[in-house]
């Protein structure tokens, strides 16, 4: 009789949660957890690649030092390809910005990047073997 008491209330408890969000379903909190988990899984070579671009591409080795910023034109510019996609690079600079390995400061509405400590502790050797 207990059980059924408890299996009655949780099925009203979650009538009343679907009542409340429009007739929706909420997805649980283990649901949203997993489906993050599979999401980070499925992209974690965008990291990789991002990196990998940043490194072939030598952008660490156009911003002379950590004390000095470039705006992304002249990352363009320096990097004497025929027709470089700037959309595509500007993505590519805010992915490793996000990920610590460039920094950026926007001063009249131009985003200036430049090394961070990360870089520069970890990245440096890894950057040194590919330049030019």
């Amino acid at each position: 009789m207990a059980h059924t008491r408890t299996l009655i209330n949780s099925k009203w408890k979650r009538a009343q949660k679907i009542k409340k969000t429009g007739g929706m379903e909420m997805p649980g909190e283990d649901d949203v957890q997993g489906q993050a988990e599979l999401w980070q899984l499925t992209l974690a070579f965008a990291d990789t690649l991002t990196l990998k671009c940043a490194v072939e591409l030598g952008i660490a080795h156009m911003i002379p030092s950590k004390a000095r910023q470039l705006i992304l034109s002249k990352i363009i510019t320096s990097l004497q390809a025929p027709s470089p996609d700037i959309q595509c690079l500007s993505r590519v600079m805010r992915f490793l910005v996000k990920k610590r390995v460039f920094s950026v400061k926007v001063r009249q509405g131009e985003a200036y990047y430049g090394l961070t400590p990360l870089y520069i502790k970890k990245f440096q050797n890894i950057f040194k073997y590919t330049k030019n």
